[in-house]
C-alpha cells in the first residue's frame, strides 16, 4: 500500500500538481523526497518513543527533537525547547498511545496539547508550510469508538489549521504494527508529499504491508 501511494505521488510531483516543486536531494531508502533534510522537526509524545523510529526520521537528514507529553505543555514551553536549534519548528510529529479504559481523558489531553501546537506553528509560520502529523497509537484490541474519535479529532484539527497554512495528516495504528511501517508513513506524512495530501488519515492495522 504505500509504496504504491509513493508510486502515484511520485507520478503527481512528475506533472508539477505538488506545492513543493523544489528539487530536492535524494535521500537513498529515504520517505520524504528528501523534503525534510535540514528542517527542524519536534516529536511530542505521551511515553519515551522507540529509538528506531527516531533513527528512521534522522535517517531523512531532519534535526529531530522530542519532548514528553504533561499538562504543562505551552507555547512557551515549545519554543524553550527550539532554543537548541536554529530556527523555528517547521515540522510537529504526536505519537500518542491511547487505552480504551481511559480514552476520554487521554484524547482530551491530546487536543489540548494539538492546540498549544496550533498556536506555536501559526505563531511561528515565515513563509514556510507546516506540518502536524498526528499518529494514534491504539494498545487495546480493536475498538472502534476509540479508533472513530481519533479520526474525528484529527480531521478537524485539518479543517481548521488547512486554513492557516498548516498541513495536517495522521495516522491510526493498531496493536503489533511494525514501527518502521509507521515510521514511513511518518516520514512520507510530514514531507512535501503530505501537501497534497493533506487532511489523509492513514489506518494500519496488523496485517499491513510497508
Amino acid at each position: 500500500m504505500l509504496k504504491k501511494l509513493v508510486y502515484k505521488i511520485a507520478r503527481i510531483d512528475q506533472r508539477r500538481v505538488i506545492l513543493d516543486a523544489y528539487l530536492y536531494k535524494n535521500i537513498k531508502d529515504g520517505y520524504a523526497g528528501g523534503s525534510l533534510e535540514n528542517s527542524n522537526s519536534l516529536i511530542v509524545t505521551t511515553s519515551k518513543i522507540d529509538n528506531v523510529f527516531k533513527d528512521f526520521l534522522l535517517q531523512e537528514q531532519t534535526i529531530l527533537s522530542e519532548i514528553i507529553l504533561n499538562e504543562n505543555i505551552s507555547v512557551k514551553s515549545i519554543e524553550d525547547n527550539a532554543k537548541e536549534i536554529l530556527g523555528p519548528y517547521e515540522h510537529i510529529i504526536n505519537y500518542f498511545e491511547i487505552n480504551a479504559c481511559d480514552s476520554v481523558q487521554q484524547l482530551k489531553d491530546i487536543y489540548h496539547a494539538m492546540q498549544v501546537e496550533s498556536d506555536y506553528l501559526v505563531s511561528m509560520r515565515e513563509g514556510f508550510i507546516s506540518t502536524l502529523t498526528v499518529i494514534m497509537s491504539i494498545k487495546d484490541e480493536k475498538n472502534n469508538e476509540v479508533i472513530e474519535s481519533s479520526k474525528s479529532l484529527i480531521k478537524g484539527l485539518s479543517e481548521v489549521l488547512g486554513r492557516h497554512g498548516i498541513i495536517v495528516n495522521g495516522i491510526i495504528t493498531e496493536q503489533n504494527v511494525d514501527i518502521i511501517v509507521v515510521a514511513k508513513w511518518t516520514s512520507l506524512l510530514s514531507s512535501k508529499y503530505g501537501h497534497i495530501l493533506a487532511g489523509e488519515i492513514v489506518h494500519l492495522s496488523n496485517d499491513e504491508e510497508g
